[in-house]
């Protein structure tokens, strides 16, 4: 063989950077930027929730209740409604999420079919050559 061909024959590492400036790895990475502002929000959502729940004061409520001006049923849906609002606005968050799910997933998909072609390796270095000599 030639020089040429040796050379050829050795296996070349593949170029990272191609990969990363690649169209699918920058789908990609802005994907995952958006999941991560939607779990933020999700996060503070249901903080609000929470923090919510821990600076009701119901107390003032029971004692109307215990003083027969208002019934457990009445206080309940009072509260009930302020609280499926919050729910409401959680699950219209969910929904962006699990959209955002799929899609990475797609995305993800594809840029690791890319990322297979970048680094196949040549295929002259799997060709195996056997050479008979007599000596």
């Amino acid at each position: 063989m030639d020089r040429e061909q040796i050379s050829n024959k050795i296996p070349v590492k593949t170029d990272n950077s191609i990969i990363k400036n690649s169209e699918e790895a920058k789908a990609l990475s802005a994907e995952i930027e958006n999941f991560e502002k939607l779990k933020k929000n999700v996060i503070e959502l249901i903080s609000k929730i929470y923090q919510t729940l821990n600076d009701d004061n119901i107390i003032p409520q029971m004692l109307l209740v215990l003083q027969h001006k208002t019934s457990e049923i009445a206080v309940f849906n009072e509260n009930k409604v302020k609280y499926q609002n919050m729910v409401k606005e959680l699950e219209s968050v969910q929904n962006s999420v699990n959209d955002s799910k799929s899609q990475l997933q797609k995305k993800n998909e594809v840029f690791l079919k890319m990322k297979a072609q970048a680094s196949k390796p040549n295929e002259q270095n799997e060709k195996v050559t056997f050479y008979e000599t007599n000596l």
